[in-house]
């Protein structure tokens, strides 16, 4: 899902670039896959999940707010195709889910976290936002 060489992140319906723009993103997507969007420091979009293979992802996209290019991408297994609510989070769920994505990026990449030439790769559990997924640094290559 993630090459090692070139970055590219491959769901079934399109593929992730290091430093992408948002407009060649957007022309590969429908405006309905787009869950939530806000602009801040960064641009970021909130994806619907998307399937990679066998396996559901919740897909979060970091724009440069200047040059419109993919910063980075956070990325957490997903049971299925529907959104996640907070009506049945819990800290033990979203634990439970961090070491899902450990085991993953384990399985993927034998070690993490991971260092390449186009950016970097770890698994974070972030207590303040209550949220675990795989960060996928593409700041860290440039």
């Amino acid at each position: 899902m993630i090459d090692q060489i070139n970055g590219y992140i491959t769901f079934d319906e399109f593929i992730l670039m290091p430093y992408m723009g948002l407009t060649k993103f957007l022309e590969m997507i429908g405006e309905d896959e787009i869950y939530s969007y806000d602009i801040n420091t960064n641009i970021e979009l909130y994806l619907k999940p998307r399937k990679s293979g066998e396996m559901f992802f919740i897909v979060r996209l970091y724009f440069e707010q200047d040059n419109k290019s993919l910063k980075y991408v956070l990325l957490s297994i997903q049971d299925n195709d529907e959104i996640p609510s907070w009506n049945d989070w819990s800290k033990e769920r979203e634990l439970e889910r961090k070491k899902r994505n450990d085991n993953w990026l384990q399985q993927e990449f034998a070690m993490v976290p991971l260092k390449f030439e186009w950016g970097s790769l770890r698994s974070v559990f972030n207590e303040k936002d209550g949220s675990s997924y795989v960060w996928v640094d593409f700041s860290q290559g440039e």
